[in-house]
Protein backbone atom coordinates (compact mmCIF):
# COMPACT_ATOMS: atom_id res chain seq x y z
CA UNK A 1 0.00 0.00 0.00
CA UNK A 2 0.88 3.70 -0.85
CA UNK A 3 2.14 5.22 2.70
CA UNK A 4 -0.56 8.15 1.25
CA UNK A 5 -3.76 5.80 1.91
CA UNK A 6 -2.55 4.95 5.42
CA UNK A 7 -3.38 8.51 7.27
CA UNK A 8 -6.24 6.65 9.30
CA UNK A 9 -6.26 6.07 13.28
CA UNK A 10 -5.53 2.59 12.67
CA UNK A 11 -2.80 1.81 9.69
CA UNK A 12 -1.99 -1.27 10.47
CA UNK A 13 -5.58 -2.69 11.21
CA UNK A 14 -6.80 -0.90 7.72
CA UNK A 15 -3.77 -1.97 5.48
CA UNK A 16 -4.24 -5.40 6.66
CA UNK A 17 -7.96 -5.96 5.83
CA UNK A 18 -7.44 -3.68 1.94
CA UNK A 19 -4.98 -7.11 1.43
CA UNK A 20 -7.94 -9.17 2.47
CA UNK A 21 -6.10 -10.56 5.71
CA UNK A 22 -9.31 -9.63 7.95
CA UNK A 23 -8.58 -12.31 10.85
CA UNK A 24 -4.83 -10.69 11.35
CA UNK A 25 -6.97 -7.05 11.22
CA UNK A 26 -9.61 -7.93 13.83
CA UNK A 27 -6.19 -9.04 16.25
CA UNK A 28 -4.43 -5.86 15.38
CA UNK A 29 -7.33 -4.25 16.29
CA UNK A 30 -7.99 -6.20 19.76
CA UNK A 31 -4.03 -5.59 20.74
CA UNK A 32 -4.38 -2.06 20.20
CA UNK A 33 -7.38 -1.92 22.51
CA UNK A 34 -5.79 -3.84 25.27
CA UNK A 35 -2.89 -0.70 24.54
CA UNK A 36 -5.02 1.28 25.32
CA UNK A 37 -6.50 -0.08 28.22
CA UNK A 38 -3.06 -0.69 29.58
CA UNK A 39 -2.10 2.88 28.53
CA UNK A 40 -5.11 4.49 30.81
CA UNK A 41 -4.46 1.92 33.57
CA UNK A 42 -1.24 3.21 33.84
CA UNK A 43 -2.19 6.65 33.60
CA UNK A 44 -4.87 6.05 36.35
CA UNK A 45 -2.62 4.66 38.40
CA UNK A 46 -0.03 7.74 37.85
CA UNK A 47 -2.65 10.20 38.30
CA UNK A 48 -3.92 9.15 41.78
CA UNK A 49 -0.36 9.18 43.17
CA UNK A 50 0.38 12.98 41.26
CA UNK A 51 -2.63 13.72 42.83
CA UNK A 52 -1.83 12.04 46.38
CA UNK A 53 1.63 13.36 46.33
CA UNK A 54 0.32 16.95 45.72
CA UNK A 55 -2.20 16.95 48.19
CA UNK A 56 0.07 15.44 51.39
CA UNK A 57 2.74 18.15 49.78
CA UNK A 58 -0.05 20.92 50.50
CA UNK A 59 -0.12 22.17 47.08
CA UNK A 60 -3.97 20.51 46.93
CA UNK A 61 -6.20 20.19 49.34
CA UNK A 62 -4.95 17.82 52.37
CA UNK A 63 -7.78 15.47 51.82
CA UNK A 64 -6.30 14.40 48.89
CA UNK A 65 -3.29 13.78 50.34
CA UNK A 66 -4.53 11.10 52.96
CA UNK A 67 -4.96 7.49 52.68
CA UNK A 68 -7.78 5.73 54.09
CA UNK A 69 -7.63 4.00 57.43
CA UNK A 70 -8.83 0.65 56.44
CA UNK A 71 -7.10 -0.41 53.02
CA UNK A 72 -4.57 1.74 53.19
CA UNK A 73 -5.48 3.45 49.70
CA UNK A 74 -5.88 7.25 48.87
CA UNK A 75 -9.51 7.12 48.20
CA UNK A 76 -9.97 10.67 47.31
CA UNK A 77 -7.25 10.78 44.97
CA UNK A 78 -8.29 7.58 43.22
CA UNK A 79 -11.86 9.15 42.74
CA UNK A 80 -10.23 12.45 41.45
CA UNK A 81 -8.19 10.51 39.04
CA UNK A 82 -10.90 8.71 38.15
CA UNK A 83 -13.37 11.64 37.09
CA UNK A 84 -11.06 13.73 35.51
CA UNK A 85 -9.83 10.63 33.66
CA UNK A 86 -13.23 9.80 32.94
CA UNK A 87 -14.06 13.06 31.44
CA UNK A 88 -11.13 12.75 29.32
CA UNK A 89 -11.89 9.46 28.09
CA UNK A 90 -15.88 10.27 27.29
CA UNK A 91 -15.76 13.90 25.45
CA UNK A 92 -12.16 13.76 24.40
CA UNK A 93 -11.85 11.66 20.56
CA UNK A 94 -8.92 9.23 20.48
CA UNK A 95 -6.42 10.91 18.24
CA UNK A 96 -6.80 14.01 20.41
CA UNK A 97 -6.62 11.92 23.57
CA UNK A 98 -3.00 10.12 22.05
CA UNK A 99 -2.10 13.90 20.78
CA UNK A 100 -2.66 14.94 24.49
CA UNK A 101 -0.51 12.15 26.30
CA UNK A 102 2.25 12.20 23.79
CA UNK A 103 2.74 15.71 24.69
CA UNK A 104 2.47 15.64 28.35
CA UNK A 105 4.61 12.62 28.02
CA UNK A 106 7.38 14.84 25.97
CA UNK A 107 7.04 17.72 29.03
CA UNK A 108 7.78 15.58 31.41
CA UNK A 109 10.87 14.16 29.79
CA UNK A 110 11.69 17.36 29.22
CA UNK A 111 11.49 19.02 32.34
CA UNK A 112 13.63 15.88 33.89
CA UNK A 113 16.35 16.30 30.94
CA UNK A 114 16.76 19.83 31.79
CA UNK A 115 16.11 19.51 35.67
CA UNK A 116 19.48 16.82 35.64
CA UNK A 117 21.35 20.04 34.70
CA UNK A 118 21.41 22.01 37.99
CA UNK A 119 20.42 18.59 39.77
CA UNK A 120 23.81 17.59 39.10
CA UNK A 121 25.96 20.96 40.37
CA UNK A 122 23.69 20.65 43.74
CA UNK A 123 26.58 19.60 46.85
CA UNK A 124 24.00 18.64 49.30
CA UNK A 125 22.55 15.81 47.37
CA UNK A 126 24.79 13.13 47.62
CA UNK A 127 24.90 10.68 44.76
CA UNK A 128 27.20 7.74 44.57
CA UNK A 129 24.83 5.95 41.99
CA UNK A 130 23.56 6.60 38.81
CA UNK A 131 25.35 9.35 36.72
CA UNK A 132 24.04 10.92 33.42
CA UNK A 133 26.59 9.89 30.47
CA UNK A 134 27.78 12.49 28.53
CA UNK A 135 26.77 15.35 30.55
CA UNK A 136 25.75 17.90 30.17
CA UNK A 137 25.18 17.55 26.72
CA UNK A 138 22.90 14.61 26.51
CA UNK A 139 20.43 16.46 28.94
CA UNK A 140 20.02 19.27 26.59
CA UNK A 141 19.86 17.06 23.44
CA UNK A 142 17.04 14.98 25.11
CA UNK A 143 15.35 18.17 26.46
CA UNK A 144 15.20 19.97 23.03
CA UNK A 145 14.32 16.87 21.02
CA UNK A 146 11.21 16.68 23.45
CA UNK A 147 10.67 20.59 22.92
CA UNK A 148 11.24 19.99 19.07
CA UNK A 149 8.41 16.98 19.07
CA UNK A 150 6.09 19.09 21.49
CA UNK A 151 6.57 21.89 18.78
CA UNK A 152 5.47 19.11 15.71
CA UNK A 153 2.19 17.93 17.97
CA UNK A 154 -1.41 19.45 16.24
CA UNK A 155 -2.06 23.26 17.09
CA UNK A 156 -5.25 22.03 19.00
CA UNK A 157 -3.15 20.29 21.14
CA UNK A 158 -0.51 22.53 22.23
CA UNK A 159 -3.51 24.92 22.96
CA UNK A 160 -5.45 22.50 25.43
CA UNK A 161 -1.67 21.50 26.83
CA UNK A 162 -1.15 25.61 27.21
CA UNK A 163 -4.80 25.87 28.99
CA UNK A 164 -3.68 22.75 31.55
CA UNK A 165 -0.23 24.14 32.15
CA UNK A 166 -1.99 27.78 32.67
CA UNK A 167 -4.37 26.39 34.60
CA UNK A 168 -1.69 24.59 36.90
CA UNK A 169 -0.24 27.73 37.49
CA UNK A 170 -3.55 29.47 39.08
CA UNK A 171 -4.50 26.50 40.88
CA UNK A 172 -0.45 27.16 42.13
CA UNK A 173 -0.60 31.05 42.84
CA UNK A 174 -4.15 31.26 43.95
CA UNK A 175 -3.62 27.68 46.87
CA UNK A 176 -0.83 25.56 46.22
CA UNK A 177 1.82 28.37 47.02
CA UNK A 178 0.23 29.36 50.52
CA UNK A 179 -0.47 26.28 51.71
CA UNK A 180 2.83 24.29 50.56
CA UNK A 181 4.79 22.23 53.26
CA UNK A 182 7.62 23.18 51.79
CA UNK A 183 6.84 26.92 51.97
CA UNK A 184 5.49 26.28 55.64
CA UNK A 185 9.33 24.93 56.30
CA UNK A 186 11.38 28.23 55.42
Amino acid sequence: MNYKDLNVDDPAAYALKVINLSSWNKLITIGALIGIFTAMLTMFFGGSRLVYALGRDGLLPGNFGKVSKKNKVPMRAVVLATIVQAAFAGFVPLTELAALINAGTLLAFAFISFGVIPLRRRKDIHNNGFKMPFYPFLPILAGSCSIYFIWMLPSLTKIWVSIWILAGIIIYFVYGIRHSNLQKNK
